[in-house]
């Protein structure tokens, strides 16, 4: 009886692993002056939670008061850039480029201090889409999709990852990797 209990504990383990790592969005998370290129050389991906997301919003609430703490489980990357203006409206040369993740509802490229020039802002809703150089500045989360691949032409299209992060074969195909672990678990425990 105890193996059967020390069965049961090690599968539910290894489902919350599975479950807690592989069904949240995935973003990087960087902060540099300099670039995008020494930003993402300062922060790696990251599975996205409300967690990281009040602390990105805590860094950059002072120039936007709009984001604020919050405990969602919806998600989406963001992509901003831009500089620090004088009093004068000049840029007294400080740089910010910024990638990270927000949550779905917040409307991350809005509500900007006007003591910042914002050049680029963006968010989007798929794994690592922050690190796509074509993501739009400013504007509604859209990635470009070829209507007509002998021509190059694109079509903008929205795109909305579910709520755990993953679509929806991802979802049977991880679902379909917890029920093996545990009948692997199950059955070599008769043996």
């Amino acid at each position: 009886m105890a193996k059967l209990v020390s069965i049961t504990v090690c599968a539910l383990v290894v489902l919350g692993m599975m479950v807690g790592s592989g069904w949240s969005l995935i973003c990087r998370n960087c902060f540099s002056t300099e670039s995008f290129a020494k930003c993402e050389l300062m922060g790696l991906p990251v599975n996205c939670t409300a967690q990281l997301v009040n602390e990105n919003h805590a860094r950059f609430f002072p120039d936007n008061p709009t984001l604020v703490p919050g405990n969602e489980t919806e998600f989406r990357c963001f992509r901003i850039n831009g500089w620090r203006k004088g009093v004068n409206g000049t840029d007294i040369g400080l740089r910010g480029f910024g990638q990270g993740c927000t949550f779905n509802s917040t409307d991350f490229c809005s509500g900007w201090s006007g003591t910042l020039n914002i050049t680029g802002c963006a968010t989007c809703t798929k794994d690592n889409c922050d690190q796509e150089p074509n993501i739009p500045t400013v504007g509604p989360p859209v990635t470009a999709v070829p209507t007509n691949p002998s021509t190059g032409a694109t079509q903008a299209t929205t795109t909305k990852k579910p709520s755990n992060g993953a679509t929806g074969l991802q979802q049977q195909m991880q679902l379909g990797a917890v029920i093996l672990v545990l009948l692997n678990i199950i059955l070599g425990s008769r043996n």
